[in-house]
């Protein structure tokens, strides 16, 4: 579980107030791991978080913007047909399950089309 700065300040603070690491895991409702971590990332000068593991995404907030436009213009296009029209205009070329899961992050919906009768 990701925490906030705030908490790790307040941790530190208590540390540095003399509570011990198993008080101040408790009352923080946190391992006392974690709290010793803190502290020893204190002590180093860095009580930051450090970037999340993992590549960053590909699309960025500009391609993202260019995707919910297209969405919103053809919202009967398929998932193979906007990344086609993604690589055409932003010259990346993205997989069908990656265009779904940025829909679903943008939280967009497309229509599927349907099958002739």
């Amino acid at each position: 579980m990701a925490y906030s700065k705030d908490i790790r300040e307040r941790i530190i603070k208590a540390y540095e107030a003399g509570q011990n690491k198993n008080a101040i895991a408790k009352r923080y409702e946190v391992s006392w791991w974690s709290v010793d971590s803190y502290i020893k990332r204190f002590k180093a000068g860095k009580l930051e978080a450090d970037s999340p593991p993992g590549r960053p995404p590909s699309l960025d907030a500009e391609g993202c913007k260019v995707l919910a436009k297209q969405v919103a213009e053809h919202a009967d296009w398929s998932l193979e047909e906007h990344g086609e029209a993604l690589h055409e205009s932003i010259g990346l070329r993205l997989k069908k399950s990656a265009i779904g899961n940025y829909l679903q992050k943008l939280n967009l919906r497309y229509k599927k089309k349907s099958l002739p009768e």
